[in-house]
């Protein structure tokens, strides 16, 4: 038995001069294995899947290899239908091809000793291991061969248990990647995104990737947009204002047409009470402008934007803190352009519906009264169930303190005030 608990491959010991060499014969299925001149394939994909596999039955990765054209002329017109068939590249027509275990083979020594490269540190996963499946065509029935099958490697096999960690028996499904770009989208971690695929398909060895491809996809998908994230940005724009009419945008660029800063606003925003009722005027706008599109610096447009809204009774630092900390938990300086806005308007969305589903609770229901007083009774119509208990719970409190007054001098009287439970204390002691 073997770490796992599971009965290991057979394996054998065979002698070259003084050195042992241990070999592993995979014990699978006679149906499962490619057999020499009888196994068949009508293109280069089917062999590649038929092999992989019987490499994941029998515990080992595959790793395509090399291969060997035809000559380079064309073929006929009649063969058109046959070319995808045939894996043609560039008219070119592929004779055979090898599929060899991903342990075939060992470490490039001269990519090793290269100075100044930084280099991860990853195990060696090659050690001239033999195995390997090569396919020919056949022209006489147009269809791929296997002409040469060794099954004998050179090192230990996974267990049942590692099967689903192998390299190539490992891809994200187009629905994975689905599920991970909304999942990126609303901020949720990667881990958890595992997890959620692993209840539902009964476990992470039935999820067909580990956490690692779904990193490498999101890296890829950064690779693929770099360089035309403004770009990108520019035909969100315009498709958001396609869906919706009154969508405004408006991009600055410098000399270059390199993008220095872009302003977005949909209709909700546009709509929203406080700033219709004092967008008309000048003495807003021209600020409003010139702090969106003259601030050099986050710092700048910061102090301008407090500046902005103090002086119009929109805002204040307490409550641009609070904002600040709420969509940092959706945005970072790592998104791109297009995911900067995506993420925003999903965060924005859903402090809508917060906000919403708030004023709903005030409207729908009353709330539970404390003391018989008018104060109370009017702020209970008037804020948000969370604000009013908020208030209710300092007023209450208001209860246990009393004012003393005395007047120090013809001009000044003062209150002091204590604590009502402060005052027994005092006089107890």
């Amino acid at each position: 038995m073997n770490a796992d608990g599971e009965d290991p491959i057979k394996a054998t010991e065979s002698y070259e001069g003084t050195v042992s060499r241990s070999e592993w014969i995979p014990e699978v299925e006679e149906s499962k294995k490619p057999i020499v001149g009888k196994t068949i394939f009508s293109s280069l994909e089917e062999a590649y899947e038929f092999y992989n596999n019987y490499a994941r039955c029998a515990g080992f990765s595959v790793r395509k290899c090399s291969c060997k054209y035809a000559s380079e002329s064309k073929m006929d017109d009649s063969s058109s239908e046959m070319e995808d068939e045939l894996n043609l590249k560039k008219n070119r027509l592929i004779v055979w091809k090898r599929f060899l275990c991903a342990g075939e083979g060992n470490i490039d020594q001269k990519a090793q000793k290269k100075k100044g490269q930084l280099k991860r540190r990853r195990g060696e996963t090659r050690d001239n291991c033999p195995v390997v499946m090569i396919v020919a065509f056949q022209k006489s029935i147009s269809k791929y061969i296997v002409k040469k099958f060794i099954e004998v490697h050179s090192h230990d096999l996974a267990t049942p248990r590692k099967k689903h960690l192998l390299n190539s028996h490992r891809r994200v499904t187009k629905t994975q990647r689905s599920l991970q770009d909304d999942f990126q989208a609303s901020n949720i971690k990667m881990t958890q995104t595992m997890a959620v695929l692993s209840a539902q398909l009964g476990g992470y060895e039935n999820i067909g990737c580990i956490e690692k491809d779904l990193t490498n996809y999101e890296r890829d998908k950064r690779q693929k947009s770099k360089g035309r994230d403004a770009q990108m940005l520019y035909e969100h724009f315009e498709e958001m204002k396609e869906l919706h009419l009154t969508y405004e945008y408006e991009v600055k660029v410098d000399e270059e047409n390199s993008l220095l800063n872009y302003f977005w606003a949909d209709h909700i925003t546009q709509s929203t009470e406080k700033l219709g009722a004092i967008a008309h005027r000048d003495e807003f706008i021209r600020p409003f402008n010139d702090c969106v599109w003259n601030s050099q610096m986050s710092e700048d447009f910061e102090d301008s934007w407090e500046k902005l809204m103090t002086e119009n009774g929109m805002s204040s630092s307490q409550r641009s803190k609070s904002m600040n900390a709420f969509f940092r938990s959706y945005i970072s300086k790592c998104n791109s352009f297009i995911d900067f806005i995506v993420r925003f308007d999903r965060a924005l969305a859903r402090q809508r519906h917060n906000e919403l589903a708030a004023n709903h609770e005030t409207i729908s229901s009353k709330p539970k009264l404390k003391m018989s007083c008018e104060m109370e009774k009017v702020m209970g119509e008037t804020y948000t169930r969370r604000i009013f208990y908020k208030f209710q719970n300092e007023l209450f409190e208001g209860l246990d303190y009393v004012a003393e007054g005395e007047r120090e001098n013809d001009d000044i009287y003062v209150h002091n005030v204590f604590k009502v439970a402060s005052l027994e204390e005092n006089d107890y002691d």
